[in-house]
């Protein structure tokens, strides 16, 4: 007779603990190990930082490790059901189902508590000995944290256990859940989406629906920089204090995850009540879930296909789309017949039935293709309207434009792109001569091709330019849209464009990309002007703001875009070297910072119409080179 007095079984915790000491063991041996060889490598004072700065970066490292350790617990403590035998001398015990379930998962969360409680514990002495206050709550969020992370992942390898028969099946069944989304984004992004001109298929949702990805994305708990620390305490090393933030959405997210976790246990106890103890060795428990099982492993398969053209082949014989095509037809099919081998355990699935419900799978395949390609749906002529749209970036450079002028602005410039439709990278001049039939308007393709991005010249004088840009809009409906598109930068569009990517707060903004935060154009030591070098006795501050003041004047003049393709002209700078002079299309201004370990500083460019910081060059002898202007291209 079954207790059915507890949800617990004593014995069957302790067998299990006992059982699996080794594991717990080795597994905490392991961690121990770790975390004293980066000790080890850390341990002197002026980089006592870089301990507790690992240490919290470490978690990122833990979703990985959780998600191979999950996994493996769980075929440890529930793989009795995976052979008949055992199976059944298990369940003939006088013990609930409900009862093993639960003391199995209480074990199975010991085997992580433990170990990583061990090492925390171990952590704490170590942390205190580094430059960061209160560094027991680091350790303290990292076990937190890397628990949650197994809860998600135990979660689901135990609903993987009892949805399948055997490891095999219960290993793909494990990375389908974890990685499904990601494949599925594959297939999109590399079959869909490249018929459909400009879109661009979102990743967001595959991240969010991948735990291991937002996991090792992001620092949970970041230390304050030690190169900043060591500036402000120069001098006064031994009271260096370093101060360490949290990110709470990165934890509120270890939540959400864990709670799917939890309801994945609970979905995988539902099952494990009406599972049939003679599936042990099938590779699907449940027939109902049998054609679901199949139509993955093609899909999978297929997947599979594309990627090894797509990584391997495409360079080498030069397959093309129609390759691609093939092999997800020949890797589904073979994951059609595949999966259906491992759920009847023999090679005799080649029936009528079988290549029947292939067919209509490569059917239903074909027709969504087709359907994408003449676009049915009007995915790739959509533009949103102004009044649904809360804000647009361009570029993604930072400039956020809420107005409804600058969205209305914007939405022409997405019509622009959408009318040009400009796709062949080597015929970008042609190509919009052709479209718009006014040949004799503009030169034609020289020999040798045309240069992306930088114009070509021919003796009509400068060719059409060329640049990428991207649009991403925020709908008021919560639903985002990013296009990307290839406009003629000297037109009317790259006007729109350069309009907003000549603002001083962008062009400022692509000065100091790469750069640490705290500079002071005040504290300038050293300026590179083009060829010319300005030592810190040379500068002052008025020099600094009077060349910052004819930067902003090229902002508000549309002429100081970072990018070539917006600007006509170009400089002859003298090679001493070959003795002869070469083109460039820009010059480059270096404005440094020494601090106390380490420089800062802002980098731009300019170019041949930027006007107003020309001037300032040659008033103060610092532009060397010749400046050879162009007159734009008009259309009549």
């Amino acid at each position: 007779m079954k207790s059915k007095t507890s949800f617990f079984n004593k014995t069957v915790f302790l067998k299990n603990l006992t059982r699996f000491a080794p594991v717990i063991g080795g597994y905490t041996l392991c961690l121990v190990l770790g975390m004293m060889m980066l000790y080890q490598d850390n341990r002197d004072m002026g980089r006592t930082f870089w301990f507790a700065s690992r240490i919290a970066g470490n978690l990122q490292l833990m979703g990985l490790v959780n998600l191979l350790f999950a996994p493996l617990v769980a075929m440890l403590l529930f793989g009795d059901l995976y052979n008949a035998r055992m199976c059944n001398a298990l369940h003939a015990m006088p013990v609930r189902r409900e009862t093993l379930f639960l003391t199995n998962v209480v074990s199975g969360l010991l085997f992580s508590m433990i170990p990583t409680a061990v090492m925390a514990l171990l952590s704490v002495p170590l942390l205190n000995a580094t430059v960061v206050t209160n560094a027991w709550q680091i350790a303290l969020l990292w076990y937190a944290g890397t628990n949650l992370q197994f809860i998600t992942f135990f979660g689901v390898a135990i609903f993987s256990v009892f949805c399948t028969g055997n490891r095999f099946a219960m290993a793909m069944v494990y990375a389908v859940l974890n990685g499904g989304a990601y494949i599925l984004y594959y297939i999109i992004n590399t079959l869909y989406t490249p018929m459909l001109f400009g879109v661009v298929t979102p990743d967001r949702w595959a991240s969010l629906l991948t735990p291991v990805a937002s996991m090792t994305n992001g620092e949970y708990v970041s230390v304050e920089d030690f190169s900043q620390l060591s500036q402000r305490f120069y001098g006064r090393e031994n009271e260096m204090v370093a101060a360490f933030s949290v990110d709470g959405g990165k934890y509120t997210a270890l939540l959400v995850y864990a709670a799917v976790g939890i309801v994945f246990t609970l979905v995988g106890l539902l099952l494990y009540r009406k599972r049939n103890l003679e599936c042990a060795g099938d590779a699907i428990a449940f027939p109902v879930l049998q054609p679901l099982f199949q139509l993955v492993c093609a899909v999978v398969a297929g997947t599979l296909g594309v990627m090894g053209v797509e990584s391997f082949f495409a360079s080498k014989i030069g397959a093309g789309m129609s390759m691609m095509y093939l092999l997800l037809f020949c890797g589904g099919a073979a994951g059609w017949f595949g999966g259906k081998m491992l759920l009847k355990r023999t090679t005799r699935v080649f029936q009528l039935r079988s290549w029947v419900g292939l067919g209509i799978l490569t059917a239903m395949v074909a027709v969504s293709l087709v359907a994408t390609r003449f676009d049915v749906l009007g995915i790739e002529d959509r533009i949103p309207d102004v009044e649904d749209v809360s804000s647009v970036t361009l570029n993604f450079d930072g400039l956020e434009l809420t107005s409804e002028e600058d969205i209305r602005r914007i939405t022409t410039l997405h019509a622009m792109a959408l009318e040009d439709r400009i796709e062949d990278y080597d015929n970008y001049p042609l190509a919009y001569i052709l479209h718009r039939e006014e040949k004799e308007k503009h030169p034609v393709v020289p020999e040798g091709g045309f240069v992306y991005g930088e114009g070509g010249y021919n003796a009509d004088g400068p060719m059409l330019t060329v640049d990428a840009i991207t649009l991403y809009y925020k709908l008021k409906n919560g639903r985002t849209m990013t296009r990307n598109y290839n406009i003629w930068a000297n037109l009317e569009e790259g006007k729109i464009v350069s309009e907003y990517a000549s603002r001083w707060d962008v062009v400022w903004k692509w000065a100091r990309y790469g750069y640490w935060d705290d500079f002071d154009p005040a504290s300038i030591t050293s300026m590179d002007i083009g060829s010319v070098t300005l030592h810190e006795y040379q500068i002052t501050p008025e020099l600094v703001q009077s060349l910052l003041a004819a930067v902003r004047a090229d902002c508000d003049e549309r002429t100081m875009t970072q990018r070539s393709a917006y600007h006509r002209g170009y400089f002859l700078e003298y090679d001493p070297y070959s003795e002869e002079y070469y083109r460039a299309k820009s010059l480059g201004i270096s404005l440094w910072s020494n601090g106390v370990h380490y420089a800062t500083g802002a980098y731009l460019s300019v170019f041949a119409d930027s006007a107003h910081t020309l001037e300032w060059m040659r008033e103060h002898d610092c532009l060397t080179e010749e400046v050879v202007e162009e007159a734009p291209i008009v259309l009549n």
